[in-house]
Parts: C-alpha cells; sequence; structure tokens
C-alpha cells in the first residue's frame, strides 16, 4: 500500500485507501459492538475497482462506534500507539461524512460489478438486508454474511432545532406546525415572530417528518444545526435512529 494512516489523518481527502488499487475514495466503516466491547466488524468496499472485504477485529477500549483508518493497520499495538490521533481527527474533523452522509452511504452504492472477497473474481452477489450484508460467488462457492452496519442517519443522535424564516404564517400554518412540534401556538407564533428557532429540541427522525410537513406547506426554514443528508427524503432504504 502506498499510503500510512499518518499520511492519511494528514489529508484533506476522504481518509480511506483502498487495498487492492489504492484508489483513494473507497469506504471504510468500522463499529464496535457495545455489547462486547472485545468484538467488532469492519466493511471495505472500493467504488473504483469493485473491491470488498469484511473482517471482524478486536476493538481497542478506546474506540468510538465509528472510526476510519487504515485497513492494513488494523492490529491493536498500532491502534493504541495511536489512538489520540485517530480520536482526535475523529472527533475534529469526521472527514468524509461532513459534507454529505448520503454519499458515504453503502446503501446508495452499486454492487452489480463487485469483486468475491474470497477469489477475486466478477459476479460476486452482494445485497444488503437491514443491517447485514451479504456476499455470494457463484464462481468459487465463498459465501459470507456480516452485519453491524449502520447508515449515517442511523448513528445521529444529535437533537436539531427548527428556525422558521416565514414570519407571517396564516393561523392553520401555525396550529399544524405547533402539533407537530408539541407546542402551543402562542408559543409557536411568538417564537417565529421574534426570529428565534423553536424550543422543541428534535432528533432525526422527529425532524424529518416536521421537515416533510414544513416543505408540503413552502415554508422557509432552517435547522440548527444544519444537517448535510442529501438524500434525506428520498431515500426509500433509511433506517431511522436506533433510539427512536
Amino acid at each position: 500500500m502506498s499510503h500510512n494512516l499518518d499520511e492519511i489523518l494528514e489529508n484533506e481527502e476522504f481518509p480511506a485507501i483502498c487495498p487492492f488499487c489504492h484508489h483513494r475514495e473507497a469506504h471504510l466503516y468500522l463499529r464496535g459492538d457495545t455489547q462486547r466491547s472485545y468484538r467488532g466488524g469492519m466493511w471495505l468496499w472500493c467504488s473504483n475497482c469493485g473491491a470488498f472485504e469484511h473482517g471482524s477485529i478486536q476493538m481497542p477500549s478506546y474506540w468510538v462506534n465509528d472510526s476510519f483508518t487504515d485497513p492494513e493497520k488494523l492490529t491493536i499495538s498500532y491502534l493504541e500507539h495511536h489512538k489520540h490521533k485517530i480520536d482526535s481527527y475523529i472527533t475534529e474533523n469526521y472527514k468524509g461524512l461532513d459534507h454529505d452522509p448520503c454519499g458515504s452511504c453503502i446503501r446508495f452504492q452499486d454492487f452489480s460489478d463487485a469483486l468475491c472477497p474470497n477469489c477475486r473474481s466478477k459476479g460476486a452477489i452482494i445485497r444488503l438486508e437491514g443491517h447485514t450484508l451479504i456476499a455470494k460467488c457463484p464462481n468459487c462457492g465463498y459465501e459470507v454474511a456480516g452485519a453491524s452496519f449502520y447508515a449515517p442517519c442511523e448513528k445521529d443522535n444529535r437533537t436539531y432545532h427548527i428556525k422558521i424564516h416565514d414570519k407571517n404564517l396564516p393561523a392553520p400554518q401555525i396550529l399544524s406546525i405547533s402539533r407537530t412540534l408539541h407546542l402551543n401556538a402562542q408559543t409557536t407564533s411568538q417564537t417565529i415572530t421574534s426570529g428565534l428557532p423553536l424550543p422543541t429540541a428534535l432528533h432525526l427522525g422527529d425532524l424529518i417528518k416536521a421537515e416533510q410537513l414544513l416543505n408540503s406547506h413552502q415554508i422557509k426554514y432552517s435547522t440548527i444545526p444544519p444537517h448535510h443528508y442529501s438524500k434525506l427524503h428520498q431515500c426509500p432504504r433509511k433506517l431511522l435512529p436506533l433510539h427512536l
């Protein structure tokens, strides 16, 4: 491999290198098992050459639910040595997901030309069933199922607020917004008139419902903090955060 972890962490590009074709836009996803902290899973898929890999790894004690790193450096000693750099990188930057989490989601990947994880031949059948990714190869008979893939929207445990920019909404729309956000109409009206965000804190699932209402009435609004899910409303395969 032509890049090591230090080089990737210092680079502004998406920090995953395909170990087969060295393409810079491979996607790497790691998840720890919260019930058994000593276990975890890794998925790597490359949109350039179709490479696909899954491996079970031992997760370091400091590891968060999701992180990016070089798949050839997934050893405990190496990760422990670099844990502060990795944690700082993930916490402060989270590059590759900030600009558009939907663009990095495996649910939008095309597996029609995927390679077999075992014999590397084309024609592998890969499909996503819930949180399990299944790969089968008609050439060598290889079959593997790996669990614990959660889309970026499912891992979003932030709370959002909505700010309405149209200050002269008719009474029926005020009432509709109030019912959706569990507010009384007077509070909703006064908050909108004052130009402040509405007080209801929304998780992503409730935010989707509220945005659908606002969009249906063509009401101008913004979310605090802003989100960058480009396919949030039109994704037929999205699964909402687990705590909803």
